[in-house]
């Protein structure tokens, strides 16, 4: 998907084309894999390794 994209970029860039016809973005890819999916994911913090003791 993403090498059609470039092509359509570029020939974009040179006036071969008006318009990308590929979809771009994760919008639009996110509602095609996952529609029901409305709860956002969180992630833990990473917490530094605590020091030892010099005894």
């Amino acid at each position: 998907m993403s090498s059609v994209s470039g092509l359509f970029a570029y020939l974009l860039a040179r006036g071969d084309v008006t318009i990308n016809p590929v979809p771009r973005g994760l919008p639009t890819r996110r509602e095609r894999q996952r529609p029901q999916q409305t709860v956002l994911l969180v992630r833990t913090p990473r917490t530094l390794p605590q020091i030892l003791s010099s005894r």
